[in-house]
């Protein structure tokens, strides 16, 4: 086994970009015992030091990362940054102390002789003024840093390997499918005791081979896939933490390296689709693969605004999201239970822009689900369980096996969450215009036994807790068990994160319940 994951690992490495493998390298120098200090966000300030970290023997350590094969030419072209590099001091509180550092320049491809020889006598005038020596990493030596960082936790179990191997041959455009990929998560992660291997040397393994995974997607630039995906790991890395009480010096980094990262393909995301991106305005016919696409997009830059502004205050939400929302509602569809936290987070982030939109946003959604759910000639509204690509497949009559659409009528999931906005709005009348209809849906929330597994993708024990809505209705009373909601089957690590949240129910929509309701709009 330990022969296919070298090859698979540089058939990845080779192909990867600079950012492409970056993170992958940050966790192998995490298992080497370097403290990772700082990662640059690739702009004009990062002066040639992409990452910034302190090395296990105390030394002040910076890398520039490439993804071109250096040779002479290419070395003249970067000289500039490697002078940066290697003589510009560390600008940051935590190396006031430090008068030189070590610089190492990496690559994900070979290097050449003249290219090295040249080093070599550069080398010879640095360490004359006192000046450290660049070092090189190049293919071959950061490949087996990948593969030593696996060590022995690698999914040994013939079905896990089974998976891993279908999962690493999806197609970029396509993308990884979620179910799969968490499956293969699950069953990593299930198999970690706290007081087994170290934990920390374990998901550093796993981050290593989700970059193998979702290398085609990557490279496709399937930016949507990709905050996806590393959403679920995160998900299952809050489950160790959760489950064990994890101290933050065993994930916090991890957790750190791979936001960051989530950020940055929303950054992507974000300016790709105020551009006009190819993908999103040509060679549609506005049918609903297009309506479905427009609402994930505009959600999902929603939440970009939204976690952005929670984590720095300064920051101003961007009117221009705000537009694309306004321009383009008309032609984004209501799919599912799935797409309800795309509409509200729509609609949380529009408050700053226009209340009334935003109200009617909620309105309009709850208005959707009550009207084609709750009669028997209604067409019925598939569950949040189901995916926007599982409710197509669905539309198309192209499923494995055949399903009736009306199973779904007299029944749904996020009920309860659109109502609570509302009386959290204080909009009685607009429930009271509502209310006999929806009064015959059951509304649905699956609560976990066991807190951590509020984590995973399905809920492995869970008590599930029913009941219709009384006709009449005091609007009394639902304020008052709207202010009585305690929230206490959400984990502690994350009810104080709430950019944490905003992703989250975008990626597992049949989280989403009252008490996520409560901690997004407060009391």
């Amino acid at each position: 086994m330990s022969t296919l994951i070298e090859r698979i690992a540089e058939n990845w490495l080779i192909n990867a970009s600079e950012r492409g493998y970056e993170t992958a390298f940050t966790q192998s120098l995490i298992v080497q015992g370097y403290t990772i200090v700082d990662i640059s966000t690739h702009g004009q300030l990062e002066q040639g030091k992409d990452i910034v970290s302190i090395d296990p023997k105390g030394n002040a350590c910076c890398f520039q990362l490439k993804d071109e094969k250096i040779t002479l030419p290419e070395w003249r072209k970067i000289k500039s940054e490697i002078d940066e590099l290697i003589e510009i001091p560390i600008k940051h509180p935590n190396f006031t102390e430090f008068k030189n550092h070590r610089s190492v320049l990496v690559t994900n491809k070979d290097m050449t002789a003249p290219a090295r020889n040249t080093i070599s006598d550069y080398n010879k005038v640095w360490m004359r003024r006192g000046i450290p020596p660049l070092e090189v990493i190049t293919k071959n030596q950061l490949l087996k840093i990948f593969v030593d960082s696996h060590g022995e936790y690698l999914p040994i179990e013939m079905e896990d390997f089974q998976l891993f191997l279908e999962l690493l041959i999806i197609k970029g455009e396509s993308g990884v499918d979620k179910e799969k990929f968490s499956a293969f998560l699950e069953s990593y992660v299930l198999s970690i005791q706290n007081d087994d291997l170290p934990i920390n040397r374990m998901l550093s393994s796993l981050v290593i081979l989700c970059h193998y995974i979702l290398g085609n997607v990557d490279s496709k630039n399937n930016h949507v896939n990709i905050i996806e995906s590393w959403m679920l790991f995160l998900n299952y890395l809050m489950y160790l933490v959760e489950k064990y009480s994890l101290k933050e010096d065993i994930w916090k980094k991890t957790y750190d390296i791979i936001f960051e990262k989530i950020t940055f393909q929303l950054s992507l995301l974000k300016k790709e689709v105020l551009e006009g991106a190819p993908l999103l305005l040509s060679g549609w016919d506005g049918g609903v693969l297009f309506q479905i696409r427009l609402g994930i997009l505009a959600g999902w830059l929603s939440a970009y605004e939204l976690a952005t502004k929670s984590l720095d205050d300064d920051y101003v939400l961007d009117e221009k999201v705000y537009q694309f929302i306004v321009d383009n509602l008309n032609q984004m569809t209501y799919w599912g239970e799935s797409a309800t936290p795309f509409f509200i987070l729509m609609s949380k982030f529009s408050e700053a822009f226009n209340e009334d939109f935003s109200n009617k946003l909620i309105y309009d959604t709850l208005n959707e689900l009550v009207l084609n759910n709750n009669k028997k000639d209604c067409i019925g509204v598939p569950d949040p369980y189901w995916s926007p690509e599982k409710v197509l497949d669905l539309e198309f009559d192209i499923l494995d096996e055949p399903f009736n659409r009306k199973d779904f009528i007299n029944h749904a999931y996020h009920l309860t969450s659109l109502v609570n906005i509302l009386v959290k709005k204080d909009k009685k009348a607009t429930l009271q215009a509502i209310w006999p209809e929806l009064t015959f849906i059951l509304n649905t929330k699956i609560v976990p036994i066991k807190i951590e597994d509020y984590y995973l993708y399905r809920t492995i024990e869970a008590d599930v807790e029913s009941n219709f809505y009384d006709m009449p209705q005091s609007f009394k009373i639902l304020k008052e068990k709207y202010e009585k909601e305690s929230c206490n089957n959400i984990p502690n690590s994350i009810k104080n994160n709430i950019a944490y949240i905003y992703y989250m129910i975008l990626n597992m929509p049949h989280k989403l319940n009252i008490e996520v309701i409560k901690l997004i709009y407060g009391r």
